[in-house]
């Protein structure tokens, strides 16, 4: 929660004596939960790109990984009865790490790039080539969903008066300008 108005939030932010963030689950659920015409009538923006981004990313996460089981059986075949369950474990928790922490997606680019390069070096078939690429890009678009609404809040917060009079309470602001750094 800030008490800071606006103009004096944002000349802070830009002099480095504060930064802020909102949690990404609060990010996301105010990109999936709150309707279109009432963000438009709260902060006076059309928020529907970014909207239709988050709900691609959710939509592309989970058909991506409900593809990939039976393209599991096709890939490992009798080896799908460990393959899915593993899968759907590894999911599972990368799924609860989501909205945890700074978002970063460097894992999911790695694992996307090894699923997309290591099937063919190491010699692996097409099949578990596709199953794994499948799997990736389902782990990069879970993990985008709150990347991208992190991104997204903190820019309307930026250029939007009205969004950060609406955002205020649950932002979270740090004040560095208390803060002093020793060199060495």
């Amino acid at each position: 929660m800030t008490e800071l108005d606006y103009p004096t939030f944002i000349e802070r932010y830009r002099e480095g004596k504060l930064v802020f963030g909102m949690p990404s689950d609060y990010a996301r659920r105010f990109f999936t939960e709150i309707s279109g015409e009432a963000l438009i009538s709260k902060i006076g923006e059309d928020l529907r790109f970014e909207r239709f981004l988050i709900m691609l990313c959710m939509i592309i996460s989970w058909w991506g990984f409900l593809i990939s089981l039976p393209l599991a059986i096709w890939a490992f075949h009798w080896w799908a009865i460990v393959a899915i369950p593993a899968a759907a474990i590894f999911r599972y928790g990368h799924l609860r790490r989501g909205p945890i922490g700074r978002q970063s997606i460097s894992f999911e680019i790695l694992a996307l790039a090894v699923a997309t390069l290591g099937p063919p070096i190491v010699g692996w078939g097409t099949r578990i080539h596709v199953w794994l690429v499948l799997l990736a890009i389902s782990l990069l678009t879970a993990r985008l969903i709150y990347f991208l609404s992190s991104r997204m809040v903190r820019g309307l917060v930026l250029r939007n008066p009205k969004a950060y009079d609406f955002l205020s309470r649950d932002l979270q602001v740090i004040d560095n300008s208390a803060v002093k750094v020793e060199s060495a």
